[in-house]
């Protein structure tokens, strides 16, 4: 609202914030203040919006909305919260029936279902109009769905947190919800080892990047179905000009689901002294878009190391084209396994 009706004085407003924030302006800096624009809004819809404000005595031209509290009429607004109540509960009792048709059949897996939960999110974005943040929706959803998926199984995060950082712990409660429980580790190791054995249902993990003396991925690249998998990609919503905000890995003990817009994790054990753009060659005479790599070289043994490479798209356990990659490859990789896939993050324009 308030960035409305700036907008209708050539104002724009910002978040001048250098750390993570909840406020939901674009970010900026003082020295691009004279360049910031104000964001776009349909006059029609602010002005039908204020019709609406004067016709239920909720508009007040001072501003001073606490001098005349007196004068509202909070019936229609009243009977709107009803409504979306009563469709909050009625979903809830949907979800709750399913839940307890999975414990009498004795099924009870991990009820989280990052890409149904993705496409619900791209599905409501995508229909979305008006005024009313972008940011706002999905934080709505993400703590409706992850406060159900609580309804039908037990659900708890591990989290990355050496010496008190929270940058993980923000993008846990921005993604599975305030009402998860959530336990801080110091050690990487530690998490894969939890979610493996059962003691949490998910882990948030930083994002690899470059090359790293022992990192986690490393416990993933095990042939068969037994190993946890990454499933989703943190934070999900991006506002532009957050780019250089931390990312995160999601990983558990469920198979990810294709989405419309996918990447996927393939981790490469190479035993043989061949290059990295030798690997990334082979991959893409196998049909593999890859976009980026991280990698671990043993310390002990020569020419044996691990990559983790990003493809585009959705790879299931038996991708034939990862199956031509080994074939391609040859003697020089031992191992050649998808670990997981995750729905590609939206970022949002101004």
């Amino acid at each position: 609202r308030l960035q409305a009706h700036a907008a209708l004085q050539d104002c724009a407003v910002v978040n001048l914030s250098k750390d993570q924030s909840r406020l939901v302006f674009p970010r900026a800096d003082l020295s691009s203040l004279e360049v910031e624009k104000p964001v776009s809004f349909n006059e029609e819809a602010i002005a039908l919006a204020q019709d609406k404000e004067r016709a239920l005595r909720y508009f007040v031209a001072s501003g001073r909305y606490w001098e005349k509290e007196d004068n509202f009429d909070p019936v229609e607004i009243d009977r709107i919260d009803d409504q979306i109540h009563d469709l909050l509960m009625r979903r809830t009792d949907i979800v709750s029936e399913i839940g307890a048709l999975k414990r009498r059949s004795g099924l009870l897996p991990l009820a989280l279902r990052p890409g149904r939960e993705a496409a619900i999110l791209r599905r409501l974005l995508a229909r979305h109009s008006g005024p009313f943040p972008k940011q706002v929706l999905v934080r709505i959803w993400r703590e409706l769905l992850s406060a159900q998926v609580a309804l039908q199984s037990d659900f708890s995060i591990a989290i990355f947190a050496p010496d008190g950082l929270d940058i993980y712990r923000e993008l846990a409660r921005d993604q599975f919800g305030a009402g998860t429980p959530l336990h801080k580790y110091s050690a990487v190791s530690q998490i894969v080892s939890d979610i493996w054995n059962g003691n949490v249902s998910i882990g948030i993990l930083p994002m690899p990047v470059g090359e790293r003396s022992n990192p986690w991925w490393r416990a993933l690249v095990v042939e068969g179905g037994a190993a946890p998998r990454v499933v989703a990609r943190l934070p999900f919503y991006e506002r532009a000009g957050e780019g250089d905000l931390p990312s995160a890995l999601a990983v558990a003990m469920i198979e990810p689901e294709a989405t419309e817009d996918d990447a996927s994790l393939v981790g490469i054990e190479r035993v043989a002294d061949i290059s990295r753009d030798r690997v990334l060659e082979d991959l893409a005479d196998s049909g593999l878009d890859a976009r980026w790599m991280a990698a671990w070289h043993d310390p002990e043994e020569e020419g044996h190391a691990m990559y983790l490479v990003s493809v585009e798209g959705f790879l299931a356990r038996d991708e034939a084209r990862l199956e031509a990659y080994r074939n391609r490859a040859g003697e020089a990789v031992g191992r050649a396994v998808v670990l997981g896939a995750y729905a590609r993050p939206i970022v949002a324009t101004p």
